[in-house]
């Protein structure tokens, strides 16, 4: 029975995608606050209105989402990046909890719609976590301990310059060795959303300046800019 009955919904499932493309459709670009890795939204939809949420994620990050409303009165898919719109998640189908692992980098798109044209509010929690780090990530550069090197933006006072660094990945997160001319070399250390400091004397405060980079400053003078793409690859 199993085997037959499946077919049958995801063809109404299918019947059901189109008929969004012609709603209201209302675009919101998501962001994290500085130094988290979820955030909660409060929402309303009125009538045939649906709401994409543009999610910003990286290769072997997790995205999980999660929405509550009254009545289970609203629902949500998730679109895989590209003008095609796959669809990998349905509400309808999967449950209101939704934890995947991203194969590759770029938008997602949480669809967020309800089942009949009403007033409805919903809360979405959207959380983008390190994910586990794929082999291809796992690969050193050769003769280092690193899975990439190269050259950061930095600041010391008042003067630009390029500092080397080295990175090591791991599951959640990963260790940046940075070199600074005059200043020697430090390691900073992403965990969940959190950077701290090994080195020694290093009084570390960050702050996320852009979508993808963050500004990491040491003792107030040195500063640091760290795109994610070093930290997760890609």
């Amino acid at each position: 029975m199993k085997s037959i009955s499946k077919p049958i919904v995801m063809l109404l499932f299918a019947a059901i995608v189109p008929l969004l493309s012609s709603a209201q459709i209302i675009k919101e670009k998501v962001y994290f606050p500085a130094g988290e890795s979820s955030t909660l939204i409060d929402g309303e939809l009125k009538g045939g209105q649906t709401i994409d949420y543009v999610v910003s994620g990286k290769q072997s990050q997790k995205l999980e989402v999660t929405i509550n409303s009254s009545s289970n009165a609203a629902c949500f898919n998730i679109l895989l990046p590209g003008p095609e719109e796959m669809s990998v998640f349905n509400s309808q189908l999967d449950g209101t909890k939704a934890s995947m692992n991203l194969d590759k980098s770029g938008n997602y798109t949480i669809r967020v719609y309800q089942k009949k044209s009403s007033q409805i509010f919903f809360s979405l929690k959207i959380a983008l976590l390190a994910g586990r780090v794929s082999e291809s990530y796992d690969a050193k550069v050769s003769g280092t301990n690193f899975n990439a090197t190269g050259q950061l933006r930095s600041v010391l006072g008042s003067t630009s310059m390029k500092c080397d660094f080295g990175v090591i990945r791991y599951t959640n997160g990963g260790e940046v060795h940075v070199t600074m001319k005059g200043r020697g070399k430090r390691i900073f250390v992403f965990t969940d959303g959190e950077w701290s400091c090994k080195s020694s004397k290093c009084k570390l405060t960050y702050g996320k300046i852009k979508e993808d980079e963050w500004e990491v400053v040491c003792n107030g003078k040195e500063k640091y800019y760290i795109p994610e793409g070093v930290i997760y690859g890609g």
